[in-house]
């Protein structure tokens, strides 16, 4: 089985990968430049903390509009009540539970508030199924004269700055659980490759920086049949590169969009904060991007030392016909 540890990562969310360490391996493997998730904001845990004894959609509406919050000003806070309104909103238009509504559609209806939060950033979001231009040029890096042109990797939700992307969405309807085969394809595999592609890129842009940035994805997954056992959840994959050619992976826990209107203080202000601190992780790269640096005498594009640069990842394998579907397409 390919394995995302072919291109150099190492996901430390893998058990088959942490089996190969000490546990003491494991730890300097985690202290190595860290990139934690920075603190929740005092005022949106006072906020969000506010909603988890209200049971009713009249209890929520009532305390979501109890005041409203400036834009430029408190914007973490205007983001929260704008999404905890949009989720109110599908409980009364009874949107659950999922049946044929598409990857789009709940993009556009369930998962519009981790769009909402880059609002007051200078990021382009772009959602639909979007070609990633970083997959897309390793992809064709190789390319000779007559070649084929190769198209990159679609996801659901791309984020972009002007050097580069920095975040991608994986979103399925279909889910098995941890051990299924979406869920181990897409976090196992694709979503790795997608992420070092992005930061491969960064990495040309800026080398002197790239241990000092992350991308993320965001992983969403939801079970049509037995959406009430399963239920709608998110995950978050962040990659960084602690050091030389080998990239990091670290993962959150499953966070469950609520499946009841009793659960939506809890469930979803859980899922407000995760994505509060996410967003500051990216602003934080997004800032380390455009610092100044020390300007150096310049020399020819092929004169590259490296160890110091992030390696591309590998293309899979192409097997015979009979195997194919072992493997995702276009990896």
């Amino acid at each position: 089985m390919f394995s995302s540890c072919h291109s150099f990562i190492l996901d430390l969310g893998d058990e088959k990968i942490r089996k190969e360490f000490t546990q003491e391996e494991l730890d300097e493997i985690c202290r190595k430049n860290p990139h934690p998730l920075p603190p929740a904001t005092p005022q949106l845990l006072d906020y969000v903390n506010g909603f988890i004894n209200l049971t009713t959609i009249d209890e929520l509406e009532k305390r979501v509009r109890k005041r409203m919050f400036d834009f430029d000003k408190e914007f973490i806070l205007d983001w929260a009540q704008y999404s905890l309104q949009t989720v109110i909103r599908l409980f009364h238009s009874n949107f659950f539970p999922i049946t044929d509504q598409t990857e789009g559609d709940m993009i556009r209806r369930i998962w519009n508030f981790i769009d909402y939060a880059f609002d007051n950033m200078k990021v382009d979001i772009r959602t639909g199924e979007m070609e990633s231009a970083a997959s897309a040029e390793r992809r064709n890096e190789q390319r000779t004269e007559n070649g084929r042109e190769l198209h990159g990797h679609e996801t659901g939700l791309l984020i972009k700055v002007v050097k580069g992307e920095i975040s991608c969405t994986e979103v399925g309807k279909k889910d098995h659980g941890v051990a299924g085969s979406k869920e181990t394809k897409e976090l196992g595999l694709k979503v790795p490759k997608m992420l070092k592609d992005q930061l491969y890129n960064l990495s040309k842009v800026c080398p002197e920086k790239v241990e000092n940035l992350v991308v993320v994805a965001f992983v969403m997954m939801a079970n049509t049949c037995i959406w009430i056992k399963l239920g709608l959840k998110l995950r978050v994959v962040v990659m960084d590169n602690p050091s030389t050619y080998v990239c990091r992976i670290n993962r959150t826990d499953p966070y469950y969009f609520p499946s009841t209107v009793v659960t939506v203080g809890n469930d979803f202000g859980a899922m407000l904060i995760l994505i509060s601190q996410v967003r500051e992780l990216v602003d934080q790269t997004i800032k380390k991007l455009n610092e100044p640096y020390v300007l150096r005498s310049m020399s020819f594009a092929n004169v590259v030392s490296p160890p110091t640069i992030i390696l591309p990842c590998p293309p899979s394998p192409k097997l015979s016909p009979k195997k194919t579907s072992r493997l995702i397409p276009g990896l």
